[in-house]
């Protein structure tokens, strides 16, 4: 793949190469958009791009030797830091839901070395928007004096969560959503209900056409989504398939996404029921962050219906 591959986002692109061109690649940005829009493979490729050895009409050649270690990610001038990276480096025994502060000062130390093999020492973190207020602090020193030959690259889906002196101090890149008919190239015969759910994200098509199959998938959260609105909804008997999701927080946390944009297109189909579609959405949003925390997900669940039940019977006890 090259930089000029990467669908839907030719602005972005368009900017880079011609950085590239001009030898004015800066040594900080901010990659910020939707998840599933190209963020984490155009920090790649530009990566790949200012090692290349010899680049083809401004892209990566994919074939020197280079080239093959980023895309093998084995090459000891890249590193693409996640809370894998993380837990592997820490040696951990779980993923941790924040970019500590130590794994930070392993970039620090990382970035400062001078290359190896390419042109530039490159470090990728992702989901940026989890660095807690001591790592933020600790990574601004490293934005700040950059050594020359470092490239350092904040992807994140949520651009006000970063700390307002690193979003000062980096260039910031917006990826757009995708198009409906560039995600359909993506994922053949997505059906159109999901095709809206997705929200310009083919990683999340992908999820969504996959989950078809899943108990507690895409056509789960579509008939919660009718119990809720029916003012029929009985919760004990609910109960066993909140049950099931309810222990696996990843299954969940998809739930709670598609619940949300649920919520969302109902609301811009309405003209009766802006306020308690408001409402709704607030309190799934409120649920949703409790995930990061040690919580119960089946209480979480239940908690979450029953507020969402008063409301559509327009019982207003929600905070």
């Amino acid at each position: 793949m090259s930089l000029s591959e990467i669908a839907g986002q030719n602005k972005v692109i368009e900017i880079l190469h011609a950085q590239f061109i001009t030898d004015k690649i800066a040594h900080a940005y901010i990659f910020a958009g939707p998840e599933g829009v190209g963020k984490t493979k155009t920090a790649l490729e530009l990566a790949k791009l200012v090692n290349c050895r010899n680049p083809v009409d401004n892209n990566p050649c994919d074939a020197c030797n280079s080239c093959n270690k980023i895309n093998k990610n084995i090459h000891p001038d890249v590193h693409l830091v996640d809370f894998d990276w993380q837990m592997k480096m820490l040696e951990e025994k779980n993923p941790a839901t924040r970019i500590k502060i130590e794994t930070i000062q392993l970039i620090q130390k990382e970035i400062n070395l001078k290359p190896f093999e390419g042109r530039y020492r490159a470090v990728i973190i992702n989901q940026a928007e989890r660095l807690n207020v001591d790592s933020a602090n600790c990574l601004l020193k490293t934005i700040e004096e950059p050594p020359a030959y470092s490239l350092l690259i904040l992807v994140t889906t949520t651009l006000e969560s970063l700390p307002k002196t690193i979003i000062s101090r980096c260039q910031k890149l917006r990826f757009a959503p995708l198009s409906g008919e560039l995600i359909k190239s993506i994922v053949p015969d997505i059906p159109d209900n999901l095709l809206y759910l997705a929200n310009g994200s083919a990683h999340k098509a992908i999820i969504l056409k996959e989950s078809l199959e899943d108990n507690y998938g895409i056509n789960f959260v579509m008939e919660l989504w009718g119990e809720i609105k029916s003012n029929k909804m009985d919760l004990i008997e609910l109960l066993p398939a909140i049950s099931g999701i309810g222990r696996n927080k990843e299954k969940l946390d998809q739930c709670l996404v598609n619940l949300l944009y649920l919520a969302r297109e109902e609301m811009v189909g309405s003209s009766n029921e802006i306020n308690n579609y408001a409402k709704m959405i607030n309190l799934i949003l409120t649920y949703r962050k409790s995930l990061r925390y040690n919580v119960s997900g089946e209480l979480l669940l239940n908690s979450l219906l029953l507020e969402l039940k008063n409301i559509s019977e327009g019982k207003n006890i929600c905070k």
